[in-house]
């Protein structure tokens, strides 16, 4: 305890001193604590790694949900379609050809049945289905084709 509370100036005395500490209960059960998180690490179970775990998953849904927004966005620019019409919601009349894509690719991909599962549930508000997001992917897409022709 005398580590702990205020340092050592009893330079002759230092080994009784620390032999007195390694033997206190602070130092075992710090020492217990210790060893099981350097056991906990190794086999990698420790809540860091299970948070880390998850947002990985996260990260990788996400990824997969944009990379199909990017694509049917790419869809419709080459065959010079509208993306929206007067309705802005999902499986609503005349909602426009982006979000009737998103609905079709639903039906037959896990990723977007999933996503538009999370959406109709508000498990989720962040879709990146409206038309801000709409317009920022297109302006992405541009610049990079831009790049790449320059």
């Amino acid at each position: 305890m005398k580590f702990i509370e205020g340092g050592v100036n009893d330079w002759s005395n230092i080994n009784a001193l620390i032999r007195s500490h390694e033997c206190s209960p602070d130092h075992l059960k710090s020492m217990v604590i210790w060893k099981e998180l350097q056991l906990r690490l190794k086999l990698g179970k420790t809540i860091d790694k299970q948070e880390m775990s998850l947002m990985e998953i996260d990260r990788k849904r996400w990824r997969n949900v944009l990379t199909r927004l990017v694509c049917i966005i790419q869809s419709l620019a080459e065959r010079n379609l509208g993306f929206r019409g007067s309705s802005d919601k999902l499986y609503e009349p005349n909602n426009g050809n982006f979000l009737k894509e998103v609905e079709l690719l639903a039906k037959f991909d896990p990723v977007m049945d999933q996503h538009l599962a999370r959406i109709t549930n508000n498990s989720t508000h962040s879709h990146y289905l409206g038309k801000h997001i709409q317009n920022e992917l297109i302006q992405i897409i541009s610049n990079k084709l831009m790049e790449a022709l320059l």
